[in-house]
């Protein structure tokens, strides 16, 4: 029912621990599977590059990105509860980081880049336009919109950090070859 307390309420009956309970929360067979399924897919090509834990890391990310999404840009019903539940949020935001982590330059991620981005755009087109649309019922595009840009926020964030940490030890390098000089 929507008065489940795991799942995400927009109103007067939020709580923060719905950002995390919400995602593990589905309405039916159908949805977890297909969750699941991509999951598996993006998680996968997610964890050859950059090991389990961060495929944890960006699942929770994510979904709070897309949660957020969806608490902000979608407003509690007048007369009815409005609520979400679903990791459709965080799939969408692995969509996002398994690409991203796949550009390099070499032959095989760029292929999987071609592919898996072409996948990826193609489904983020779908959401913009069916959002701007009306949407369809009992479908949150906007929390699927929300987990791909947390997605491209965290790789873009991870990276400035990566960027910034290699600079440091450069610098530090070269200050310890003046010092020996």
């Amino acid at each position: 029912t929507s008065l489940n307390p795991f799942y995400l309420h927009h109103g007067s009956q939020f709580h923060a621990y719905q950002l995390v309970t919400s995602l593990f929360c589905h309405a039916s067979w159908s949805h977890l599977s297909s969750n699941l399924f991509f999951l598996l897919v993006f998680g996968r090509l997610i964890e050859e590059d950059s090991g389990g834990p961060f495929v944890w890391f960006t699942y929770l990310a994510c979904g709070v990105g897309g949660a957020l999404f969806a608490l902000w840009f979608t407003p509690a019903g007048r007369y009815a509860a409005t609520v979400t539940l679903g990791a459709s949020g965080a799939v969408f935001g692995l969509f996002v980081v398994a690409v991203l982590l796949k550009l390099e330059p070499n032959w095989k991620k760029m292929l999987e880049v071609v592919v898996f981005g072409n996948f990826v755009l193609t489904r983020m087109f779908e959401e913009v336009k069916t959002s701007i649309a009306g949407g369809l019922p009992g479908v949150s595009h906007v929390a699927h919109i929300g987990g791909a840009v947390a997605g491209l926020v965290l790789v873009f964030a991870i990276a400035a950090l990566v960027n910034a940490a290699e600079e440091k030890e450069k610098q530090e390098s070269q200050i310890e070859r003046r010092k020996g000089r």
